[in-house]
């Protein structure tokens, strides 16, 4: 083989290998197919998952992959969410910035568990996101966790986030977002619960 015709060959090379390399990865397609029924271990992250979270690949505090809530919903529920974060104080040493209550919100059409309890796979489930999603260092999340056709709605709290949203607490709220709940306004029920909640 003739030493230009190689080179031009290896020219050719290094210029297709750096093409590949500098090229933007393949934009995110949002996840279109919808389970009916979720297990935790399965449940996508809203700040990972983006393309799974039916939040049109955008990083969310939200994973509602069957769409339950609309998008215009979701979004405002994100932008709340995002108020009570930064209204708080940060209550550890491992920050100094104005930290509140981290709120996430997953929504299933129903679950996929072992047993008859629905409340405690509700709240197994709930407990699972929580620890494992942990999106922040003082131990303040919380994960407001809706099964719809369960007709289940848990919050679990984290330890530090527990002082004050205590499980009499929690059940206040509920109690008051319940009538929309049983209708099916789960945006408006969400709303309110995040609002009390901060």
């Amino acid at each position: 083989m003739d030493i230009s015709r190689l080179i031009f060959l290896l020219a050719l090379y290094v210029i297709d290998v750096s093409e590949a390399a500098s090229s933007p990865s393949p934009p995110c397609v949002p996840d279109t197919s919808h389970k009916d029924s979720w297990r935790k271990e399965d449940f996508p992250n809203p700040q990972i998952n983006i393309d799974k979270c039916g939040r049109n690949c955008k990083k969310s505090w939200i994973c509602d992959p069957s769409h339950i809530l609309s998008r215009q919903s979701g979004d405002e529920l994100d932008e709340l969410i995002g108020r009570v974060s930064r209204s708080g104080t940060c209550s550890c040493s491992e920050c100094s910035y104005p930290d509140g209550y981290n709120i996430a919100v997953a929504l299933v059409p129903s679950m996929s568990y072992f047993g008859s309890d629905a409340r405690a796979a509700a709240q197994s489930f709930a407990y699972y996101l929580r620890v494992n999603w942990d999106f922040e260092e003082c131990d303040n999340n919380v994960v407001i966790f809706i099964s719809r056709n369960d007709r289940k709605v848990y919050t679990e709290s984290g330890p530090t986030a527990y002082k004050i949203l205590t499980t009499e607490c929690v059940e206040e709220v509920y109690n008051r977002v319940k009538p929309k709940l049983s209708e099916g306004r789960y945006s408006s029920a969400l709303d309110e619960m995040i609002d009390h909640y901060k």
